[in-house]
């Protein structure tokens, strides 16, 4: 019997195949990867140095802009990537079967048939592993999608939309015989953009197929904004009312909440099992194994796509992008509990992609990762706070504020107004923050302020030692971020006024209260 291949090696085959796929289309000719394919190393790190060597990381912007180059499309307007991503033959051979947004929403990009096979094989399979344990029907599943629900058809085009709706589009055929996964994504195309549409609609597919839905598949933002809506029915709805059969959910994180919270009230402060998946148009996916460890999850290491990492230590905190002298690690030699940007190359075309994802390795071998959000900083105030940190925050603190005071953060942004030295954080609660005690909101914002001054010594020295004035949090009532935008926002202002948050804001009206924290005292 032969020997089971480390993940390195696997990876490495991986490589080979990306090469291969992509190395003979226009896009691989002008990167030169055939003459890398040519020489490919037989040892897995060999291949990994070498490819490295040979390629520069590209982010979204750049990676269309290089690619406009090669096809003499200098002047189409960037608006114009379906139509570059869709030339047929540019990028691989492999037939590709749409576009899909990136997992942060910053643009779209290919996926192949044979990415889109894996991607259902996973799922199939979970599903089927989670059937058996819970008693369950794999197509009774309901997913709640995040994105905006983009079509692009007719006229030759492939479809544009969220990787979710693809996925349940092909899904349709998975299960021969029986109803698929809900909803069809042809139900909510009559629901509008906005956000608030979509969960109305949600809500009256819930009440519709109630009774045969036993999974719940979304992510944290979702279930906190789905709990707000059922709230605001009348009659208000219980989840767990409609849905008499629902026993576990999976809890996407490419929609990185500070916590499950929402999850929990979703419920209605029932406990049932969660699971932890990720699904990204970039190629990588995978599913939580340990319950206990429910947003960490397995990516799969043999579906078309191959990872690098860099440390985000050498990542430069005011652009995102790697510093020149970076480190590109892989997964032979990642280390645990460490943060990584995450650099993607696929049998679609992407090749040394920055996908612009931080993921926290827990462990290598397998390897175990949790998506902890977009690699940005706030560094208006020379604070350099990034989302990973304060949705970590964020989490401990919703945990205990919503035991003690029955309520907590559902959303957040913050942002500076770098001309004024002033750090703006608007926060949306669960419940109107006119409905809680002045003190204990006092309590709450210099409470937040603190614990981040504790975590980050770049936090409490801009705030301590640099004279920068104590921030203005502003509580938002529920429903806030909803009403703002048709798409989730950002975390992270990164304007130079904070005009995003301050925006954000205005939809808040006379039911928000804003509160200056008070000056550090650790």
């Amino acid at each position: 019997m032969a020997a089971l291949k480390s993940p390195a090696e696997v990876q490495a085959q991986q490589l080979k195949l990306v090469l291969s796929s992509v190395g003979k289309s226009p896009w691989g000719q002008y990167l030169g990867l055939q003459s890398l394919l040519s020489k490919f190393p037989k040892k897995a790190d060999d291949a990994h140095v070498s490819f490295v060597e040979s390629t520069d990381t590209m982010n979204h912007q750049l990676f269309i802009r290089t690619l406009k180059g090669v096809l003499n499309f200098d002047d189409a307007p960037l608006s114009d990537d379906a139509e570059v991503l869709q030339k047929p033959g540019i990028l691989t051979k492999e037939k590709l079967a749409g576009l899909c947004n990136t997992p942060f929403d910053t643009g779209v990009l290919p996926v192949t048939e044979s990415m889109l096979e894996h991607m259902k094989a996973g799922f199939l399979a979970k599903s089927q592993e989670l059937a058996k344990q819970f008693s369950t029907k794999p197509h009774n599943t309901f997913f709640l999608y995040n994105q905006p629900l983009r079509r692009i058809v007719g006229d030759g085009l492939l479809p544009a939309c969220g990787l979710g709706v693809l996925l349940a589009e092909r899904e349709k055929k998975m299960f021969k015989g029986q109803p698929a996964a809900l909803p069809d994504p042809q139900d909510l195309q009559a629901a509008g953009h906005s956000t608030m549409q979509r969960l109305d609609s949600f809500v009256q597919l819930l009440q519709k197929h109630g009774k045969r839905i036993e999974a719940l598949w979304g992510d944290g933002r979702m279930f906190a904004d789905l709990a707000h809506e059922m709230k605001q029915s009348s009659p208000p709805h219980r989840l767990l009312e409609i849905c008499p059969n629902l026993k576990y959910c999976l809890i996407d994180s490419a929609g990185v909440n500070p916590n499950q919270t929402g999850y929990i009230d979703l419920l209605g402060g029932k406990d049932l099992p969660s699971y932890g998946a990720f699904y990204s148009s970039f190629g990588m996916f995978g599913h939580a194994i340990d319950e206990s460890t429910p947003m960490y999850f397995e990516p799969a290491l043999d579906a078309g796509a191959y990872f690098e990492f860099v440390p985000l230590t050498q990542v430069d905190e005011n652009t995102g992008e790697p510093r020149p002298t970076h480190q590109h690690m892989w997964v032979g030699n990642v280390v645990p509990d460490q943060d990584y940007l995450l650099i993607v190359s696929n049998v679609a075309g992407l090749i040394a992609y920055n996908t612009g994802v931080v993921v926290r390795v827990k462990n290598p071998e397998p390897l175990r990762l949790r998506v902890m959000g977009k690699c940005e900083y706030l560094n208006g105030l020379n604070e350099r706070l990034s989302e990973a940190q304060t949705s970590d925050i964020l989490a401990n603190f919703n945990t205990a504020v919503s035991r003690s005071y029955k309520c907590y953060v559902r959303d957040y942004m913050i942002g500076d107004h770098v001309d004024r030295g002033q750090a703006i954080w608007a926060l949306e609660l669960s419940i109107e923050p006119r409905k809680v005690p002045p003190q204990v909101l006092k309590s709450l914002a210099n409470r937040l302020h603190t614990e981040l001054a504790k975590t980050s010594r770049h936090y409490m020295k801009a705030f301590d030692q640099g004279g920068v004035a104590a921030p203005v949090m502003t509580f938002l009532p529920p429903g806030t971020f909803m009403q703002a935008a048709r798409y989730p926002l950002p975390h992270l202002d990164l304007t130079p006024d904070a005009h995003q948050v301050r925006k954000l804001m205005t939809f808040g009206g006379d039911r928000q209260v804003k509160l200056r924290v008070a000056k550090l005292s650790l």
